[in-house]
């Protein structure tokens, strides 16, 4: 359930050092400008698009050549960013909000997944259609302070007996209880994650909706926000501008192709990180072609933000003290660097 480590932010990450500065970018060819990207965490099949827009040739068409480190936890994926040591880096909204709120000068550029992926799942033969449902059960958790906050929200404003609803932190280990009977539903679970495994250790085809029901956080209450965002710092951006709007290109034009071409992008995945599973990361990919876009993508292309989306996300994680004071999202996010229609 690595997806859920992406609002681990909330839980005090910003207590670990930041790493100090990399060296100056270098050329890696007389053709090429080398820069680097952190993913957020361990690749998975969510990862593909990135991949494949190097290995398909996306950004040595905008004159980089792009390397991809594999962060030791969420945390230092913001922070090789900040520190210079990264020049990109993935994110969830969420992320960046919360590294504002802490002066860490973070700003988004563009966002894969256009829906935040979190909510409640829950076998089929348990009927759980609204939050209310959820009344009488045990409801298992990661025990995320972000994705709790969001949870409980939903829960009141659905006006559900918090009293009558047990959660139970569990970790990453949520699919494997609900599987063993252990607890009724699961209260944080992603749209990409929880449900394929379920359904591939069941012997099901990993994209059977009817096995299960899952009720997104943002569809019941809770704001909706982006995740899965290229990010880069205010000092890269100022002094990179151009560099900047190549990397975009080149991002935008690989997920663009990978919407198309699903099963090799996974492929290139695993030629560079073996330990990611096939079918799985396929499975991911039925589900993300429906989060990549959106009417916004379809006005303004791929990769769009509304900035009115991360304003009135802000402004639910002010109220519910995820962070410790506003956020001006004007100088969080930009849509100025995309590709565009």
């Amino acid at each position: 359930m690595n997806a859920q480590m992406l609002l681990a932010l909330a839980g005090g990450l910003f207590a670990l050092a930041v790493p100090p500065a990399g060296p100056a970018l270098a050329q890696s060819s007389p053709q090429l400008l080398a820069v680097k990207m952190s993913f957020l965490v361990r690749p998975s099949g969510s990862a593909a698009n990135f991949v494949a827009s190097q290995d398909e040739g996306f950004f040595r068409k905008q004159g980089l050549d792009v390397s991809f480190i594999v962060p030791a936890n969420p945390a230092a994926a913001l922070q090789l960013v900040a520190a210079g040591t990264v020049q990109f880096a993935v994110a969830h909204s969420t992320d960046v909000i919360l590294a504002r709120s802490r002066e860490l000068p973070i700003v988004s550029l563009g966002t894969s997944h256009q829906f935040g992926d979190a909510g409640i799942m829950a076998p089929a033969a348990k009927n759980v259609r609204t939050p209310k449902a959820l009344e009488g059960m045990t409801v298992g958790i990661t025990g995320i302070p972000a994705n709790r906050v969001m949870l409980e929200y939903v829960l009141r404003v659905n006006k559900v007996d918090m009293s009558r609803v047990k959660l139970v932190p569990m970790g990453f280990t949520l699919a494997p209880a609900l599987l063993a009977g252990r607890i009724d539903a699961i209260g944080d679970a992603i749209t990409w994650s929880e449900p394929i495994t379920y359904n591939l250790a069941k012997g099901m085809n990993a994209n059977d909706a009817s096995t299960y029901t899952f009720l997104p956080f943002y569809r019941h209450g809770a704001p909706r926000y982006y995740t899965f965002g290229v990010i880069v710092s205010e000092s890269y951006l100022a002094a990179n501008a151009d560099v900047v709007r190549r990397f975009m290109r080149g991002w935008a034009d690989g997920l663009e192709w990978t919407l198309k071409n699903q099963a090799k992008a996974v492929d290139m995945l695993i030629k560079r990180y073996p330990a990611v599973t096939r079918d799985p990361a396929i499975g991911v990919w039925k589900v993300l072609e429906n989060i990549v876009v959106s009417d916004e993508t379809k006005a303004h292309g791929i990769g769009w933000q509304d900035p009115g989306v991360w304003r009135k996300q802000a402004e639910f994680m002010l109220e519910q003290k995820l962070i410790p004071t506003a956020v001006d999202v004007s100088r969080a996010m930009s849509n100025e660097y995309l590709p565009g229609k």
